[in-house]
């Protein structure tokens, strides 16, 4: 969290990634030798004799490095240590000069050894004035050579971690978070990546001129609105909305002609008799005339805007009033299908943790996760009266669930951690589709649909398959993170469950699960009972049909044991 407490234990623990950090672009050890030397040389002998002023620079590096990391209060994450670390380059690098003084005077100690500085020639010494020159020239060059080939090295060591010539992974973000909005809406922003992307793909980049981006901590200054407003006028005709739409299908309730309103001076909850406004007065004034949307939360401190609904729709939230009635779901569905964003290109595992990137791609991943599961709640509110209204939701809803797969990870400690019930949650969804795409024999007209044609007439199978993908994966992800008890099951409880849990716990391997008896506890027991009923009978619980696939009759065989501890019992409702 930003803004811990600080004590001596954490400050002492960050002298020391301090101290890890110059050692690493100072050549370790030998680095450090070489920086001790050229400051006490320079401490002592001074530049070109003024040893006062060299001992100034030392001293403003020892005050700094002291002061810096007395008062960073960041944590100790790898993205906070990088980001504390950007207030230490101006010490290291005066640290580094010292270093590079330090090699200077091994280098003149070593020629004073070989004799290569000699004092000026005698009559009879001028004989060993061309070697001695000769020396001093091959001298220089030789060091000369050892301090750019140490630049070459470091240059080839960072080369890699600082090569961003094909990185467009803000470029791309900013341009799914602004550029799948609906005509003319408002973006309210929060946090610097947010702002920044968001800000690049519309001023600089000049992409949906429409859509009105305000960054809150901004218009908390008295001076911002005066000054900013005549930005956020808009003078787009109502013909001239749907050239930003960028798809089709889009709907928009607003009227272009009007302007952001502003009921104050400034945005502050507590100076309103000042002439401030506060965050509910700002939605209420706004929500009538367009879609607003917010990507980062509010700005702490004002709590107005508590009773706001909001409904995730990609990478930002619908902002709702609490007044106003939520869009139909058939809206509501071909919104969040538009502003799914497409996945990056770099996969979350081959992102350094620390980065940007990867705190990039957890908003991918936490904007796709919230997405599905919105659909995934309402899903069962759909008419079952032969509209595609929920054949659209299902669609929408399980593409969401396959664009979390390679972004899901096993390790609880993880922000990328999936618990194994959303593969649980994944296959209703691809059940309930195979069920709907069997009964569904309409005209294609919903754009999702149309969108979906492909998928919409394969006749059950993939969307069958995946269903037992995933709850494989359920059990399997279950099994691995089980708690051990020393029940075995014998009986059925009371609620229809089980009261102890004797089966085998998975562990990893290179290619596949191998099994090691373990037992498991009754908790474990009842959630996996859902659903091995259905994968022992390859039966789809939705439809009633049964259907086999090599790669699930190979994993039945290597878990007959479970599968055959689990009595005849019907599958998820």
């Amino acid at each position: 969290n930003l803004g811990e407490d600080q004590d001596l234990s954490k400050i002492a623990r960050r002298f020391q990634v301090y101290a890890l950090r110059y050692l690493d672009g100072a050549w370790g050890a030998p680095g450090a030798g070489l920086s001790l030397v050229g400051a006490g040389s320079l401490a002592v002998h001074g530049a070109k004799g003024r040893a006062g002023a060299a001992s100034a620079i030392l001293l403003c590096i020892l005050v700094y490095s002291v002061f810096i990391n007395s008062l960073a209060n960041l944590s100790f994450s790898t993205l906070h240590i990088n980001i504390t670390a950007r207030m230490w380059q101006q010490a290291f690098l005066l640290g580094y000069v010292c270093l590079g003084v330090g090699a200077m005077s091994l280098g003149i100690f070593v020629l004073l050894r070989l004799g290569v500085f000699l004092p000026s020639p005698s009559t009879a010494e001028k004989s060993q004035k061309g070697r001695g020159s000769l020396l001093r020239r091959m001298a220089t060059l030789i060091w000369s050579s050892i301090a750019v080939a140490c630049v070459a090295e470091q240059c080839r060591r960072h080369y890699s971690a600082m090569d961003n010539h094909n990185n467009v992974t803000f470029r791309s973000f900013g341009e799914q978070l602004v550029g799948n909005l609906p005509p003319n809406a408002m973006l309210l922003l929060n946090d610097d990546i947010n702002c920044n992307a968001a800000h690049y793909y519309a001023r600089c980049l000049g992409g949906r001129p429409d859509v009105h981006i305000i960054y809150q901590p901004l218009i908390t200054y008295k001076w911002w609105v005066p000054m900013q407003k005549h930005h956020l006028t808009t003078h787009l005709p109502k013909s001239a909305k749907a050239q930003f739409s960028g798809k089709k299908g889009r709907r928009s309730r607003v009227n272009a002609s009007r302007s952001v309103i502003f009921p104050g001076k400034y945005h502050h909850p507590f100076e309103r008799h000042l002439g401030s406004f506060n965050m509910e007065e700002f939605l209420n004034a706004n929500l009538p005339n367009r879609h607003i949307f917010i990507a980062g939360g509010y700005k702490e401190g004002d709590s107005s805007s508590e009773p706001f609904i909001h409904l995730a729709a990609g990478l930002s939230d619908l902002v709702l009033s609490p007044s106003q009635p939520g869009p139909p779901l058939s809206d509501l569905t071909v919104l969040v299908h538009q502003m799914l964003p497409k996945l990056m290109d770099t996969p979350v595992s081959e992102l350094k943790d620390g980065t940007w990137e990867r705190v990039v791609a957890l908003k991918y991943f936490t904007g796709i996760f919230r997405s599905a599961q919105l659909l995934a709640e309402r899903i069962d509110s759909a008419p079952r009266d032969g509209s595609d209204t929920r054949l659209a939701m299902l669609l929408t809803s399980a593409s969401a669930y396959r664009m979390l797969e390679p972004m899901c990870t096993t390790d609880p400690t993880s922000a990328f951690y999936c618990k194994p019930v959303l593969w649980k949650n994944a296959g209703v969804i691809h059940g309930s589709l195979a069920e709907e795409q069997r009964t569904f024999n309409k005209q294609l007209t919903h754009s999702i649909l149309k969108e979906n044609e492909v998928l919409v007439n394969s006749k059950t199978n993939q969307a069958n398959e995946r269903m037992f993908r995933y709850w494989v994966r359920f059990v399997d992800e279950t099994l691995a993170t089980a708690v051990p008890a020393g029940e075995s099951v014998t009986k059925r409880g009371a609620a229809g469950g089980y009261e102890g849990g004797s089966a085998w716990k998975t562990t990893k391997h290179p290619q596949h699960r191998k099994l090691k008896k373990q037992t498991l506890d009754a908790g474990t027991m009842n959630e996996i009972a859902e659903v091995l009923p259905m994968i022992r009978d390859n039966m789809n619980p939705f439809m009633g049909m049964r259907k086999s696939y090599a790669w699930l009759d190979n994993w039945k065989e290597d878990h007959a044991w479970l599968l055959d501890s689990i009595p005849e019992r019907r599958g998820p409702n």
